[in-house]
């Protein structure tokens, strides 16, 4: 350092006794020069000045004129101005010191002109600071680009029509992101497996089944709300209320199976919700409605056979006298009371004791009870007699007339008999029972029974005879049959 200065003194000293340049010349400066003064009293006298080169300037002794000049250095460079060194590309300046570029990594398909700054060679771009690229067709660009590589539009790991094995090459470019597919080639996008074509740019995932909910990727299905998985992979819906003999078809709700109905029941914790309850089309009485058309009766009821709808309990008794309710209540009628499961009649009293009053049926008490007025007891007795009277005199005089008949059919037989008996039988030419002629025929009888040698003999008998008895003979009844 004290060997420039000498050397920048002895300069400055040449330059002073040089007459080389003038004033105004680029880099001269006009600097003044101050004289010692010796002794006392000695005042300074006027100042003097002279040309020499200005700061960051040194005189060339070839040109004879001022010329830039680097204090710090300029090793392989150029002093281009006052303290100012330049390198020729591909130097960089470093520490005064023009050094080749470094690199790192190396340029592709370039030059390295700065550190980590690579020029292209021709027929290729820059795809990020130390790599370049060949130049792409329009409508393909460079996957990786100022040291980001965009793989998100159109590659994925496992789509092979968007895998590309050098990061370099030109691959298509969509004007869109192709959301679930990857772009195959300049504005057509490919959907991904599993996905398809929802619009140019948008692929939708494909479910098998999906009903009731969102296909959110390829057969996975999201339920919408009041839907769920039962069997892991159709949506159905959820009712809240347990849709026994029904279907739950929307959520919270049911529609019930045939021959049921929507009914609001009150469940063991006391809240009203609709179930499917049976319905019967007739009334169950004294039972419920267990399931469509069929009533279960009530504890202590038994079915009617004759009509299922009708539950009824049996009377303890036999009700005589009285009407069995379906309840199993014997009511008894009016003037019985029931005793033992049955109804007696009750004893009348007085009607005098009891408020009575008397319609044209009967009498009754104010309390229901049959009742009676004494004289009108008297006059049904009378009556009854009377009457009773009656009837023995007509069945006294029945009975004798009855016995009269009895006898005269009794002589008419015996005469019937005993008129018999006077009649010839079939044996030896009689007969064996009684004779009749047909009506308006004479019948003849003879008082005396000829021998039959003589019964045989018509010559003598009268005319009308003999046709009387011929007509006797073709017509007989023997043993109550009649014979022609």
């Amino acid at each position: 350092m004290r060997s420039r200065e000498v050397i920048l003194i002895l300069f400055v000293l040449y330059v002073e006794s040089s007459e080389a340049f003038g004033r105004g010349e680029e880099g001269v400066c006009l600097v003044p020069v101050k004289k010692q003064v010796r002794g006392r009293g000695k005042t300074p006298g006027k100042p003097t000045f002279k040309l020499v080169c200005c700061e960051g300037w040194m005189y060339d002794v070839a040109t004879k004129k001022c010329v830039f000049h680097c204090r710090f250095g300029c090793e392989r460079g150029k002093c281009v101005g006052p303290n100012k060194c330049s390198c020729d590309p591909p130097l960089l300046l470093v520490n005064n010191k023009c050094v080749d570029p470094v690199c790192d990594p190396p340029c592709v398909n370039g030059k390295c002109k700065g550190n980590n700054m690579c020029l292209c060679d021709t027929g290729f771009e820059k795809v990020n600071t130390t790599h370049c690229a060949p130049k792409c067709l329009p409508g393909y660009e460079h996957p990786c680009f100022n040291e980001s590589c965009q793989y998100t539009n159109n590659m994925t790991a496992w789509d092979n029509d968007a895998v590309y094995s050098d990061p370099f090459s030109c691959i298509p470019k969509c004007a869109q992101e192709c959301v679930n597919g990857a772009c195959v080639a300049p504005d057509v996008c490919k959907c991904h497996k599993g996905y398809t074509n929802e619009s140019q740019w948008q692929c939708s995932p494909v479910c098998d089944d999906c009903e009731n909910g969102t296909c959110v990727a390829p057969n996975e299905c999201q339920c919408l709300d009041g839907y769920s998985k039962k069997d892991g992979k159709t949506c159905t819906p959820d009712c809240e209320t347990p849709c026994k003999h029904g279907v739950c078809t929307a959520p919270d709700v049911c529609t019930c199976d045939s021959g049921y109905e929507l009914q609001y029941t009150v469940s063991d914790n006391n809240v009203t919700q609709e179930t499917c309850q049976p319905v019967c089309s007739e009334y169950c009485i004294n039972g419920h409605c267990e399931s469509p058309d069929t009533c279960a009766c009530n504890p202590g009821f038994i079915r009617n056979d004759t009509n299922p709808s009708i539950c009824y309990k049996p009377c303890p008794g036999l009700c005589e006298n009285g009407v069995c309710f379906l309840s199993g209540k014997c009511d008894c009628q009016r003037g019985y009371v029931l005793e033992n499961g049955t109804c007696i009649a009750i004893q009348p009293v007085d009607c005098d004791s009891c408020d009575g009053n008397c319609t044209e049926d009967a009498c009754w008490c104010s309390d229901d009870r049959p009742c009676f007025f004494p004289a009108e007891v008297e006059s049904a007795e009378i009556a009854s007699s009377t009457v009773l009277a009656g009837l023995g005199l007509t069945w006294m005089v029945g009975g004798a007339v009855g016995l009269l008949l009895l006898i005269l059919v009794t002589v008419v037989i015996g005469q019937m008999w005993r008129k018999r008996k006077e009649y010839p039988t079939n044996e030896g030419n009689t007969f064996s029972s009684v004779a009749y002629t047909v009506p308006n025929t004479l019948l003849r009888v003879r008082e005396e029974i000829k021998p039959e040698n003589d019964y045989d003999q018509v010559d003598d008998q009268d005319p009308k005879t003999e046709a009387g008895e011929a007509l006797l003979e073709s017509t007989t009844v023997i043993d109550d049959k009649m014979y022609d």
